[in-house]
């Protein structure tokens, strides 16, 4: 939040310090089935999909193939699932009974074993059909070869393409996240699927790790860490495990973002009293001045459509600001709540969310379709990242004295704690991920 990152910035003793005190926790709803929504948003309704049980879908350490796509459907907020317990003989295929029951696609699928090429007793394949009910026609099919043990990651890859068929959009499904995880072996950023699936390590430390962001090829992540004493940035190459940091002669530099083009870090540093935001070009090792008006200025966000949002102390309390990269004209775009924080953009789309009333609500404002959606929360969120195609937001929320993530829609129509094994972990970012054709 606002504060926190306000204390990192200020004092050189904050190595010790990650998490604010909040004033009050709220317990997990448990019910999470959709989230409190106000204000003018679009108003997308659903798809409903005829999804019966896939012949040869075993279950595997992730779930069945079809239970990961049920969950990735709701998520999306574009497709309904129905009778997804309904075995089909396809032999006997009868569309007018699946329009009788409101289905207006149907996604028919089979998995063999692929012994091909050495793949040995993981080895799968999958042939799924998509029907178009209501015009009794065949689309484009999938057909994936994959191991087993890589259930969840095909899963995510086919629902993405089975959504962008259907509707044309790009939801992101098969996105990779990554999260800060604290634990009695010091801090780690782990990578995971978006429902924490097939976690692993790629960062590992005894200080305080703070605001990973992946670079947009995925290749390279930047992030905040004390271990030099005041906060530093450092960027580290993913696949080969080396890293450098920024060099800068501030006191303490946190809340790294990076460009569209991945050539710019903006981040936040706090020197002689001021916090202002600067911005690392990769190719010069030059850094220079984006917003310095000698206000508390922080958390960085880059859109794709020429602007970077960040959070302002300017107002009465912190707002939400964005500044014109071309013009370097800065304007407020949060007028509705107070103590706004934590803005995040997409980057496919002019979209942006950010928090309010110290965590309670988010705000997502699709500046292309000129509509705000307020939704309210079922936990004090501490963070949030929305995807870069704009589809789906991760929460990091309050659970009693720990912190977990969740992942919703942008409507709220759908909400689910994301289940990584871990106790305490917070600060989602979004990495990009292959997709199916």
């Amino acid at each position: 939040m606002f504060y926190r990152n306000i204390i990192q910035e200020n004092s050189n003793r904050a190595r010790y310090i990650y998490l604010v005190v909040l004033g009050f926790i709220l317990i997990f709803n448990q019910s999470w089935a959709q989230l409190s929504i106000e204000g003018s948003g679009a108003d997308e309704r659903p798809y409903v999909l005829g999804l019966p049980k896939i012949n040869g879908d075993n279950p595997t350490q992730s779930g069945t193939l079809q239970s990961i796509l049920i969950e990735d459907f709701k998520l999306s907020g574009l497709i309904k699932p129905i009778n997804t317990d309904k075995s089909v003989d396809i032999s006997k295929l009868e569309l007018p009974q699946w329009a009788a029951d409101g289905a207006e696609f149907l996604v028919l699928g089979s998995i063999t074993n692929d012994n091909s090429d050495g793949k040995g007793e993981f080895g799968k394949e999958i042939n799924l059909r998509i029907v178009d009910v209501l015009r009794n026609l065949e689309m484009q099919g999938i057909k994936v070869s994959y191991d087993s043990r890589q259930t969840a990651i095909v899963a995510h890859q086919i629902a993405d393409a089975v959504i962008k068929r259907i509707t044309g959009i790009e939801v992101g499904l098969s996105q990779l996240i990554a999260f800060v995880v604290h634990n009695a072996n010091g801090y780690q950023i782990k990578v995971s699927d978006i429902l924490g699936k097939n976690s692993h390590a790629i960062v590992h430390s005894r200080n305080p790790i703070t605001s990973p962001t992946w670079s947009p090829n995925g290749n390279k992540i930047a992030y905040s860490s004390f271990e030099d004493g005041p906060a530093s940035i450092f960027i580290q190459d993913v696949a080969s495990g080396k890293r450098f940091k920024i060099p800068t002669d501030f006191d303490s530099a946190t809340a790294p973002a990076w460009s569209p083009d991945g050539k710019s870090i903006a981040f936040s540093a706090y020197n002689e009293g001021r916090t202002g935001i600067y911005e690392y070009n990769l190719a010069t090792n030059k850094i220079s001045s984006l917003i310095t008006d000698g206000k508390i200025n922080t958390e960085p966000s880059y859109s794709g459509d020429g602007y970077l949002y960040y959070s302002s102390s300017r107002g009465r309390s912190p707002q939400i600001y964005r500044v014109n990269l071309s013009s370097k004209q800065s304007e407020r775009i949060s007028f509705e709540e107070n103590y706004c924080t934590r803005p995040s953009s997409a980057t496919s789309r002019p979209v942006v969310a950010y928090l309010a009333n110290k965590g309670q609500k988010a705000t997502i404002l699709d500046n292309s379709l000129d509509t705000q959606i307020s939704v309210s929360l079922p936990a004090i969120a501490d963070g949030l990242a929305i995807s870069p195609q704009g589809r789906l937001i991760l929460f990091s929320v309050a659970n009693n004295r720990n912190f977990n993530i969740i992942i919703s829609n942008i409507n709220g129509s759908y909400v689910k704690l994301v289940e990584i094994n871990e106790y305490n972990f917070y600060e989602p970012s979004w990495r990009p991920s292959a997709s199916l054709n």
